[in-house]
C-alpha cells in the first residue's frame, strides 16, 4: 500500500498544493470538502497499521486451503539443476494458490506479465458486476453512496468506502491473483508484490483528478485514464468498470462528459 497507494498520493499533493500540471486537472478548481479528504487520510492510516494486517493474515489462511496443485518431483538420478530447484521451491508452497515466500522465483518477464493480467481482468469482471449491483437503488444508498461523496475525485478517494463494500473489493482484489497462481502453479511474494502496487496504481490514478497524458492509464485504450472514473462520479452512473472492456461489451460507456474550462 505505500508503493501504490502513499507515495503516489504524496506527490499528488504535491502537484494540487504547487498548482503544477493544473490544465490536466479534469473539475478545474472544484475539489472535495477538506474534511472529508481528512478523515479519509486518517481512515487509510488505520487500514494501513492494522486493518491490511489482520486481513492478511485471514487471506493467507484462504490462500493456503487445500495442497498445492503442483508437487514436487519424483527422486530421480542426475537431476538438472533446475529440477534441484524448483523442487526445492515446491517444499515452500502451501495451500491451492502455490503461495510461497521462500526459494528462489522461477518466473520469467512474462509470467508476471501474464499473471498479473489474468489477476486484473478476473478482478475487473468481478469489480464491474459488483459495482454496477452497488449503483442498483437496493445497495446505493445503503452502501455505495459513501463512496460518492468524493463528487469530484482525488488520489485519497480511491479506498473510501462502507465497509461492506471493502469487505468484498478485498476479496475481489485477492481471490483473481490466487487463481493465476493456480493455473501456474507457483505464487512466489514478488508476482503477489507487483499485482498490488499495479492494482493501487491503476485505482489511484482512476480517482486522481487529473487526465496526465502521460500516464499509462490514459495511454492504453483499455483503461481510459482518470476522466473515465470521473466522469462516474459526476454522473453516479455507468464507467462502472476499471477498465472500459466491460461497459462497452454490456452496454454501459459513458460519453465523454464536458467539464470546465482548464486554464
Amino acid at each position: 500500500m505505500v508503493a501504490g497507494y502513499w507515495i503516489p498520493n504524496f506527490f499528488l499533493w504535491l502537484i494540487w498544493k504547487n498548482r503544477w500540471l493544473h490544465k490536466f486537472k479534469i473539475q478545474g478548481d472544484t475539489m472535495p470538502p477538506q474534511p472529508l479528504i481528512k478523515d479519509e487520510i486518517k481512515g487509510n492510516l488505520l487500514g494501513t497499521l492494522v486493518t491490511i494486517p489482520l486481513t492478511s493474515f485471514l487471506f493467507y489462511k484462504m490462500y493456503s486451503v487445500g495442497k498445492p496443485n503442483k508437487p514436487p518431483i519424483q527422486d530421480k538420478l542426475n537431476k538438472t539443476a533446475e529440477e534441484e530447484e524448483e523442487e526445492k521451491n515446491a517444499q515452500h508452497r502451501v495451500g491451492w494458490s502455490n503461495l510461497r515466500f521462500r526459494g528462489t522465483s522461477n518466473c520469467s518477464l512474462w509470467d508476471y506479465i501474464w499473471m498479473i493480467s489474468v489477476g486484473y481482468f478476473v478482478y475487473d469482471f468481478g469489480f464491474y458486476w459488483m459495482h454496477r449491483t452497488l449503483h442498483t437503488s437496493t445497495f446505493y444508498k445503503k452502501i455505495h453512496s459513501t463512496h460518492h461523496k468524493f463528487y469530484a475525485t482525488v488520489g485519497v478517494a480511491a479506498s473510501y468506502a462502507h465497509p461492506i463494500e471493502n469487505l468484498l473489493q478485498s476479496l475481489l482484489w485477492h481471490l483473481p491473483i490466487a487463481l493465476a497462481g493456480y493455473m501456474k502453479g507457483d505464487l512466489p511474494p514478488g508476482v503477489f508484490c507487483a499485482y498490488s502496487v499495479f492494482r493501487w496504481l491503476e485505482t489511484v490514478d482512476a480517482h486522481c483528478g487529473y487526465s496526465l497524458p502521460f500516464s499509462p492509464f490514459t495511454l492504453l485504450p483499455i483503461f481510459g485514464g482518470a476522466a473515465h472514473h470521473d466522469d462516474h462520479h459526476s454522473m453516479v452512473d455507468g464507467n462502472f468498470g476499471a477498465s472500459v472492456i466491460w461497459d462497452k461489451l454490456f452496454g454501459t460507456a459513458m460519453e465523454p462528459m464536458d467539464k470546465p474550462a482548464l486554464s
